[in-house]
């Protein structure tokens, strides 16, 4: 029951939070950011915590290799309940009564600005494609442009940004403009349907597609319970954790149905992402054995916004890979709020970062429903909503670089096409009197 007892406590103050939030916000709970991103670090909780009460180690779990007791995978659990109780403070205070609503929101142009969105998207991925390296597996995936020159990485590093960003704003635009719901949910399938199979079998990017759509859907058409919306996330970990399976047979189908039949299906690795990091720094930690750091990575999430992607001298992930995994060319794990704890201040840090995170994303929630007539302000808020399981797996302010970098940028465009086919509008009227 040691394993239990954390697991039990953190859903005790999420359903707290979801019946403190009721009370603030009828209208739609399921449009909170902090419901959503709350419920996610329950998964990234509960989950390990089932998987180490039912399971032994075997000699391929990196975590095994430490091992653990199971005294010692409680108290980093506690930890994992310190940080959800802080988010879930800090959200609350300062999240007030204002109230979440479906909105109606006009767009000018939007089909054209659908229709350029759409070519430039289609550019983007054949420019990427044509330009990719020879990808034999999953992990290639990181290293398709190493053969490029210096300059080459950067267009495609680029481009790669801004394809994201044209995402975002496209399928933002398909919901707002309601006409034709089918053509909407075909454009997200073949987004998702190439993602996937462009970075054989990595689901981050499709996952995030799915939950901007859906937060766009609530917020612009039908507003989802949160019953619904939780269940279909389950079904979503579900079909995901498959995945998983078929990537690592290689995407066999016999392989793969042989893995299922034999060990059943087991919960994503993915689930392990924050807890594993965490614990090894912890323990790091506790025996003094921290490696040196350099006091600049402790604002990583500000200097990143104008450094290159390559760059990271100052990045929590590549001091770790460094330290830990010199062999490795990519970072093997993600380093988050909680292992980030360990490397500066401990517990106490750990409270204030999940306090700091539960008060910017409240924050959030009131810009967006204070600024809602604005379909730009949609458009980051969703972002926001749909990246939050980033927060978790990086850092608390993770997602001001790629707001920054890929987002922006394409809602600046548009504005600027906007503005362009408004002014030879005008004209056209002012010729014809």
């Amino acid at each position: 029951m040691l394993l239990l007892y954390p697991s039990l406590t953190l859903l005790l103050i999420y359903l707290f939070f979801l019946w403190r939030l009721y009370k603030k916000n009828r209208n739609n709970l399921f449009g909170e950011i902090g419901v959503i991103y709350l419920g996610f670090f329950l998964a990234y909780t509960i989950i390990p915590a089932i998987g180490f009460y039912i399971s032994t180690f075997n000699e391929n779990d990196v975590l095994g290799n430490l091992l653990p007791s199971t005294e010692e995978l409680s108290i980093h659990l506690w930890r994992h309940v310190l940080f959800g109780f802080a988010i879930a403070a800090g959200y609350l205070m300062n999240r007030g009564n204002l109230q979440l609503s479906t909105i109606k929101i006009k767009v000018p142009h939007i089909d054209i600005a659908i229709v350029v969105l759409i070519i430039f998207t289609f550019l983007s991925i054949f420019y990427i494609t044509i330009n990719s390296g020879k990808v034999n597996d999953y992990y290639d995936n990181f290293s398709r442009f190493d053969h490029l020159s210096w300059f080459g990485k950067k267009v495609a590093s680029l481009i790669l940004r801004m394809k994201y960003g044209l995402y975002t704003v496209l399928i933002a635009f398909l919901f707002i403009r309601k006409k034709n719901i089918y053509f909407s949910l075909l454009i997200v399938s073949l987004i998702c349907f190439y993602e996937i199979t462009y970075s054989l079998g990595a689901r981050i990017i499709s996952l995030m597609i799915i939950l901007q759509a859906v937060a766009i859907y609530n917020f612009t058409n039908n507003k989802i319970s949160i019953k619904k919306g939780l269940i279909a996330l389950l079904f979503l970990g579900l079909f995901f954790s498959v995945l998983e399976k078929f990537r690592e047979s290689e995407f066999s189908f016999s392989d793969t149905k042989s893995t299922i039949s034999s060990d059943g299906i087991k919960a994503a690795s993915e689930f392990g992402s924050v807890y594993f990091p965490g614990y090894h720094l912890y323990l790091e930690r506790t025996k003094n054995s921290i490696p040196a750091t350099e006091w600049p990575m402790f604002f990583n999430d500000f200097i990143s916004i104008f450094t290159f992607g390559d760059f990271d001298r100052w990045n929590p992930m590549g001091w770790y890979t460094k330290n830990y995994y010199p062999e490795k060319t990519v970072a093997p794990f993600t380093i988050g709020p909680i292992a980030e704890s360990a490397i500066w201040g401990g517990e106490i840090d750990l409270f204030f970062r999940g306090l700091i995170n539960g008060l910017f994303f409240a924050f959030l929630v009131k810009w967006y429903v204070r600024n809602k007539e604005k379909w730009s302000v949609l458009i980051i808020y969703t972002y926001c909503y749909a990246t939050c399981i980033m927060t978790m797996k990086y850092s608390v302010f993770y997602q001001l670089t790629p707001i920054v970098r890929n987002v922006l940028p394409i809602i600046v465009l548009i504005k600027m096409l906007q503005y362009f086919l408004m002014k030879m509008q005008s004209r056209k009227l002012s010729l014809t009197y």
